[in-house]
């Protein structure tokens, strides 16, 4: 039930039980099915319509699909790309080189400035236009316009630097026809997120701080606005 080429191949439809094992380049003008074992095509791949395979899809070289691929095994190739056009791959694991924040692993065609990369172990980063633009950090802390962890006074979990008033600024609108207006909330409970309780009398409901770059660090404030339970809440 295998099929053995070695040399080129060019079919309209191609149904096997067993293994396909192509030698040189491989056209298939119509539909590809192996339903019984794995395709391994030693040069390039075209595809103009569906491939079906139960087991592994492995190209030495580039693949180029028009239509639909369905591989219940591994998909290996070797030294060139996969060109999906209109290509719906679903249940389909990668693994991408990490990239950078000038060429991120994961781009748009047309756009290879853009994307997601790898730019440290356990971190993940988006870059817009060639430069780093948000980052998730192995603990979950949020970098937004900077790779700089502030430490002083706390390693806050969200952080935001920038160079001019509108790249260190945050804004809310709220676009309603009413007379209310956006809103900060700063919330306090006492015990764990899943069994919270009720503050005490004289807890602190929330702060906000005002720091300065003293040479060192932030870590000296110069003022606090807080506000404190009086009484129960």
């Amino acid at each position: 039930n295998n099929l053995i080429v070695n040399s080129n191949i060019n079919a309209n439809t191609i149904n096997t039980t067993g293994n396909v094992n192509i030698g040189g380049d491989t056209t298939i003008t119509g539909s590809l099915t192996v339903t019984g074992g794995e395709l391994t095509v030693r040069e390039n791949a075209n595809f103009d319509f569906d491939v079906f395979i139960e087991d592994d899809l492995n190209v030495g070289s580039e693949t180029t699909l028009s239509g639909n691929l369905n591989v219940s095994g591994a998909i290996t190739l070797g030294d060139g790309d996969i060109n999906a056009n209109g290509v719906d791959i679903s249940g389909f694991t990668g693994y991408f080189s990490s990239g950078t924040e000038a060429a991120p692993s994961i781009s748009f065609e047309g756009d290879a400035n853009t994307g997601i990369y790898n730019p440290s172990g356990d971190n993940i980063a988006i870059s817009t236009n060639g430069n780093e633009r948000l980052r998730v950090t192995n603990v979950g802390r949020v970098l937004i316009n900077t790779d700089v962890v502030q430490s002083t006074p706390v390693v806050s979990q969200v952080q935001l630097a920038g160079t001019s008033f509108s790249t260190s600024s945050f804004r809310q609108t709220r676009f309603q026809n009413n007379t209310g207006g956006p809103s900060i909330i700063l919330a306090h409970a006492r015990d764990t997120e899943a069994s919270p309780s009720a503050l005490n009398d004289n807890d602190e409901l929330a702060k906000i701080r005002f720091n300065a770059y003293d040479g060192t660090d932030f870590a000296n404030h110069g003022a606090t606005i807080a506000a404190n339970i009086n009484g129960t809440v």
